[in-house]
């Protein structure tokens, strides 16, 4: 699960080869990517986007058309190892 602001995204997505699925609700996008280094080319019916993808540890940066979001990933098994027992107390 990714997270934005502390928020879950509400998509799912389907890799197949260079062509990606992504489905938010009732609204689905598809689109051939490529990878340049850093850089993610996203092609579709509506055009080209170009967005540069850096990742660090959890997050996730994606610089798109002028926005920059911060994603984090959530990982179901990081948070049950994480999480501190009632008579543990851990540092944040």
């Amino acid at each position: 699960m990714l997270l934005h602001a502390g928020s879950p995204l509400e998509i799912a997505y389907e890799r197949k080869g260079d062509r990606i699925v992504l489905q938010s609700g009732d609204r689905t996008f598809e689109g051939d990517v490529s990878r340049d280094g850093s850089w993610l080319e996203v092609r579709s019916k509506g055009g080209a986007t170009r967005c540069a993808v850096a990742r660090g540890g959890r997050r996730i940066w994606v610089s798109c058309e002028g926005r920059t979001y911060v994603l984090e990933e959530e990982r179901p098994e990081t948070a049950a190892k994480g999480a501190a027992s009632a008579d543990e107390l851990r540092a944040p």
